[in-house]
């Protein structure tokens, strides 16, 4: 039996019974409360969308590029798996889009250096692990996946495989070697549902630019879809993800909105404000969680943002708290782009010691993101293009194809400098002027 599901981006999203009843399930439910961009609505009121929904579109976006896939690749994919197999692919990357962004916590990205290490999660023996690193939605997300297996929603291989597919350290099961013995598929299926133009990003690109009311994120996401296919790599033995030189272009276009979208909203300059507001109120203790919160799962999943909100509630009259509640920003001060900018990181913070070393009480927030990992160098994360000429193909990666990605600039590296009222802004120019 087949279900619908109302998307205000792409319309109805079919879904199998077994998928909704994963989405019934409280891990994924809990998605209906932590919200796509965290303190993002406090600057831009209509981004007020959740992971969940975000959760469905992933799902629709990875289904498409597969089926669009097929009309290119069938019958090479037929050569090396059979029909049982493919299906089962298109199962598992169906259930990563389902569920992998469960274990965020709430505000997203903005609260991750809260979470305890990754030590002290009960992780299954073959996710590597540094003992001395901090836990990330990632772990929690395979927790999740687990818990899943438990509940018999789905089966352990399928709660192994998917998280294979979203971890390149994790090894995937027998299921995914091809006739001749080597699982040469699993670096495409990671491409669709966890790479540089994966699912993921194609769908929070354009739901983010709806909500947020800007144009920045939009693309043609249709045209975008089609252009990618597959060709085998004989002398590496795996499948690879392609695209037409044509099409370079459609790609650009996509990476531009990635830049555009970090630049003006992911990266706004308001929002470092709230989220060093948010991490010192957990550091200074003005809120406290359950002592298990983070350690035990069902613990983890009660924690959303209307359960942070009433704690901000109780503790409103806190230092820190009072900002966020009170939506009080803190008053920018300085802002760098280190691509622009002949500045280091170090002088930076020496700047700001010497202001706080001088009575002015101020801080500052470090955004940091590469819009692409392209380059020469072929591995199993590239894109490749596709080149005919006198009725012969070859291959290339992306990166020689398209002069956007040899810009030197294809790091965003920003830091704002933030004082806590107008008189400590009147103080530091004095300072800084002398």
């Amino acid at each position: 039996m087949q279900y619908e599901i109302q998307c205000p981006i792409y319309g109805l999203i079919a879904f199998t019974e077994k998928e909704i009843a994963i989405l019934d399930h409280q891990a994924l439910q809990r998605l209906r409360y932590i919200s796509q961009l965290g303190f993002a609505s406090f600057v831009f009121p209509g981004a007020t969308h959740f992971r969940f929904s975000h959760s469905l579109g992933t799902l629709y976006v990875v289904a498409k590029k597969w089926e669009y896939m097929l009309l290119e690749c069938s019958t090479i994919l037929s050569q090396h798996y059979e029909q049982e197999q493919q299906d089962y692919f298109y199962t598992l990357l169906r259930l990563a889009a389902l569920v992998h962004d469960t274990g965020h916590f709430p505000f997203s990205h903005a609260a991750e250096s809260l979470l305890p290490l990754a030590s002290t999660l009960p992780l299954p023996s073959y996710l590597p692990r540094d003992e001395k690193a901090q836990a990330t939605h990632e772990d929690y997300t395979a927790l999740i996946i687990l818990r899943l297996a438990k509940d018999a929603l789905i089966s352990q291989e399928e709660a192994d495989d998917v998280i294979a597919l979203l971890n390149r350290k994790v090894k995937p099961s027998d299921r995914f070697h091809s006739k001749t013995g080597e699982p040469s598929i699993v670096p495409l299926l990671r491409q669709l549902i966890s790479g540089e133009a994966d699912a993921d990003r194609m769908d929070y690109l354009r739901r983010d630019a709806y909500y947020t009311g800007v144009p920045y994120g939009v693309f043609d996401i249709e045209r975008l879809l089609r252009c990618f296919t597959c060709y085998y790599d004989e002398e590496q033995r795996i499948f690879r993800l392609v695209i037409h030189e044509n099409d370079v272009p459609v790609y650009e276009n996509f990476l531009l909105a990635r830049m555009h979208m970090f630049r003006k909203v992911y990266f706004h300059s308001l929002l470092g404000s709230f989220i060093y507001c948010l991490q010192k109120a957990v550091e200074e203790k003005e809120i406290i969680f359950p002592a298990d919160s983070f350690t035990n799962l069902d613990s983890f999943l009660v924690l959303t943002e209307p359960y942070m909100y009433e704690l901000f509630r109780k503790n409103q009259d806190k230092k820190w708290i009072q900002h966020i509640w009170q939506r009080k920003t803190a008053r920018r001060l300085l802002n760098y782009d280190m691509a622009i900018i002949d500045r280091t990181r170090e002088e930076i913070v020496n700047q700001v010691a010497f202001l706080q070393d001088n009575g002015v009480a101020c801080f500052f927030h470090e955004s940091t993101n590469s819009y692409t990992k392209q380059t020469k160098e072929v591995n199993e994360n590239t894109i490749m293009v596709a080149s005919s000429s006198l009725g012969k193909e070859k291959y290339f990666p992306l990166y020689c194809a398209s002069p956007l990605l040899q810009n030197d600039r294809m790091k965003i590296q920003l830091y704002h400098v933030y004082a806590l009222s107008d008189e400590d802004v009147a103080k530091a120019k004095q300072l800084l002027a002398e």
